[in-house]
């Protein structure tokens, strides 16, 4: 029996690589993990287009930050996702994105409380149909700014709104 198990493990172990994972390296969790209802793949669809189906593959860059065991890692999730933060390596993906590049943040999950980004400029409006408008927003935090519709401009920034609706002249 003792001889059966000592070739297996020494097949088995034949074959094994090791892994790429170092400390402080970039890697993208599988979001196989994620409960469905955190999927958050799109906010503004109903929650039946909220499927695993929809679901991106991977979730964005996390650091790892420390070694756990040979084969788990520790994370640096953020808290508002209320996961464990230990991954083993099978979960993870290594990270070939160029460093140098801004990326975003990850998307907040799904939660009791509702995420509002901060809007620091209205720069422009078109109109998309007869009734919509659309407008050229800078967040903060973002290099880059987005046309986003007013249903996405709610909130917070309603005065900024506001505000461009009077220096414009326009009415909504």
């Amino acid at each position: 029996m003792e001889e059966a198990q000592l070739t297996m493990v020494t097949e088995a172990k034949e074959h094994r690589q090791p892994h790429p994972f170092r400390i402080d390296d970039l890697v993208f969790l599988d979001t196989r993990l994620l409960p469905v209802s955190n999927a958050n793949v799109n906010s503004t669809a109903n929650d039946s287009a909220n499927s695993r189906k929809f679901q991106h593959l991977y979730a964005s860059q996390f650091t790892i930050l420390k070694s756990a065991s040979e084969n788990d890692f520790l994370l640096d999730i953020p808290a508002h996702w209320r996961l464990h933060l230990v991954f083993n390596i099978i979960h993870l993906k290594l990270s070939r994105v160029d460093r140098i590049r801004e990326h975003l943040p990850p998307p907040p999950l799904r939660s009791t409380a509702t995420v509002e980004y901060k809007v620091e400029s209205i720069r422009k409006h078109r109109v998309t149909t007869i009734r919509d408008l659309e407008y050229l927003v800078k967040w903060v935090a973002y290099v880059h700014p987005m046309w986003e519709p007013l249903t996405n401009l709610r909130g917070s920034s309603s005065d900024l709104l506001g505000e461009y609706h009077a220096a414009n002249g326009l009415r909504v």
